[in-house]
């Protein structure tokens, strides 16, 4: 592994499990920290949860949860707390989370399965959306290749690798012909 691979592929290397090879094909391909992968993977899990148990008639809103993940055998852990007051002092806090017990189901149902799937979808999108925003902050100001995908009516759809741009008629050269499939150099 080269000196710029993060110490949890590293730990991965030796990995074998469905679940871990999955992380690491995620966190590769979409070029996100896994870290963040599993975080939102742990939100998901806690939202599949609350769900799950919201509809069974349990009071939700009262605890606090947190989700412990394996990200080598992917098996998970939920715990809950007794929610403190607003007002309540950090040792008051502390020692509430101390009184946690695992809640972990024998098995969450499709539906938590299903909403799972959902959140952790949404949550990569928005961490591609992210990464993809900083990528291009950067690059303000600077020229940017893309290519001509199509046309919406005055302004022009621009593929620019990892996202598309939209170039308005008022920030084109006037007069000027473009075609689809066209390469384009903008500012």
């Amino acid at each position: 592994m080269g000196t710029n691979t993060p110490a949890f592929f590293c730990n991965m290397q030796t990995a074998r499990t469905e679940f871990s090879q999955a992380l690491k094909a995620i966190a590769q391909e979409r070029g996100l920290d896994p870290d963040v992968i599993l975080d939102t993977i742990k939100q998901a899990i806690i939202a599949a949860y609350k769900r799950d148990a919201k509809e069974q008639g349990e009071d939700v809103d009262t605890f606090d949860y947190e989700a412990v993940l394996d990200p080598v055998s992917g098996e998970t852990r939920v715990f809950a707390w007794v929610l403190p007051a607003e007002d309540a002092t950090e040792k008051e806090k502390a020692k509430a989370k101390k009184e946690k017990r695992d809640v972990t189901p024998p098995g969450f149902g499709r539906i938590a399965a299903q909403t799972a799937k959902q959140v952790i979808h949404q949550k990569i999108r928005e961490a591609e959306k992210g990464a993809i925003m900083e990528e291009f902050e950067e690059k303000v100001g600077s020229l940017a290749s893309g290519l001509i995908l199509r046309f919406d009516g005055p302004n022009v759809r621009v593929d620019l690798g990892r996202t598309e741009a939209i170039l308005l008629v008022e920030d084109r050269i006037p007069n000027e012909r473009l075609d689809l499939n066209q390469r384009l150099l903008n500012l």
